[in-house]
């Protein structure tokens, strides 16, 4: 898949995230009722309970999501912080 543009990145990860539900479930996170549809967590991340993620987000490595954050449909880049009760929606 060429990625040519923010847009065609954001498309790329749902295709991802899909073919990991499809071959390797087991690295799409399932550890809360927050979590929606495929997201992929890093290890290393830290992500408050209360914060509503996904459907189709990618969150890297030492990121920190702190309380009532919403995210969806995003790629969250290694080592961002995403404050108290932001809202992150179609962004890379």
């Amino acid at each position: 898949m060429s990625i040519k543009s923010a847009g065609s990145a954001i498309y790329a990860n749902r295709v991802t995230l899909d073919l990991y539900k499809k071959y390797h479930p087991n690295r799409l996170a399932t550890n809360n009722e927050y979590i929606e549809g495929n997201v992929y967590i890093h290890p290393t991340a830290k992500v408050h309970d209360t914060a509503k993620i996904g459907p189709h987000v990618a969150i890297g490595a030492n990121v920190v999501i702190e309380e009532g954050a919403r995210i969806k449909n995003s790629i969250i880049l290694d080592g961002a912080q995403l404050k108290k009760h932001c809202c992150v929606l179609n962004r890379y």
